[in-house]
């Protein structure tokens, strides 16, 4: 028999509809022939698979830094094939996250959530029923905390993407677009967040102090939450919600301006919800 010749089949295994040729006519599936069942087709497609998906990443992750908002505007339009999908490339970057976190900064330790956060002082009797139920220390309490939230912080990263579409949708709403839109759009948004400022930008500035400490042979004192790096961090985000709305919406230069300002300063208020549901999934884990 040929190589390429069809494997007998009178149905198409994926929709059990007549075979009339090489694919199905009724859901496209490939017919399979002995050349699909060779140890050189198996290599040829794996080859094929991450030379392709290289591709796709390198090309969706460039536009990511370059043009904000090509990645979702494209998507919306229907022109995907050629990108990595936004969820794709955020699962990409939470599992690089998760193995490699150059900073812990979307996590929020023991003692911040007991006292640093507004809704500290609700959760206080829930920390105290959960101590005595434990018979923990408040140190062995922290200790544990942190351990179990470490891990559950990246895991629960999703949730800012849902978070941060609510005021997305509602600033930018339309008739003309779905909740899907602002989802997308979000979610480039948290790409960028997580590739840029939490993977590349530290990872370069910890290079450059170390480079610096070697020059000039002293320790270069960098506190991350500081107010001059909190502003700058802030400026970044706004800068790339001003071009990425802008090119997704499609709305006039003021409102995008106002708008973007508006959701910028409403990351703070995201960042409080997801804390406080990290908080409240930490302790059940406990």
């Amino acid at each position: 028999m040929h190589e390429n010749e069809q494997i007998n089949q009178a149905a198409c295994a994926t929709c059990k509809q007549p075979l009339h040729g090489k694919f199905c006519s009724h859901c496209g599936e490939k017919v399979l022939n002995k050349k699909d069942k060779s140890i050189f087709h198996f290599f040829g497609e794996l080859f094929h698979m991450l030379t392709h998906a290289d591709g796709k990443f390198l090309k969706s992750f460039k536009y990511l830094f370059t043009k904000p908002g090509h990645l979702t505007r494209e998507y919306l339009d229907g022109r995907r094939k050629p990108y990595t999908a936004p969820l794709s490339l955020f699962f990409i970057a939470n599992v690089i996250y998760f193995l490699f976190p150059a900073v812990d900064t979307l996590n929020s330790h023991f003692d911040s959530q007991v006292g640093g956060q507004v809704y500290s002082r609700s959760i206080a009797p829930q920390v105290a029923a959960k101590m005595e139920k434990r018979k923990w220390t408040e140190s062995e309490m922290a200790y544990h905390y942190n351990a179990e939230s470490a891990h559950i912080s990246k895991m629960l990263l999703i949730l800012v993407v849902f978070l941060f579409s609510i005021p997305v949708s509602i600033i930018f709403f339309s008739p003309k677009n779905y909740y899907f839109d602002h989802l997308i759009f979000a979610t480039e948004f948290i790409n960028f967040i997580i590739y840029g400022l939490l993977l590349i930008g530290p990872t370069l500035l910890f290079a450059t102090m170390v480079l610096l400490t070697g020059v000039f042979g002293h320790n270069i004192d960098l506190n991350i939450n500081s107010t001059p790096v909190t502003v700058t961090i802030m400026a970044i985000m706004w800068a790339f919600l001003l071009v990425a709305a802008r090119r997704v919406y499609r709305r006039s230069w003021f409102y995008t301006i106002s708008a973007t300002l508006l959701i910028t300063l409403s990351m703070v208020f995201v960042i409080v919800a997801y804390r406080y549901l990290l908080f409240q999934v930490t302790m059940l884990s406990l």
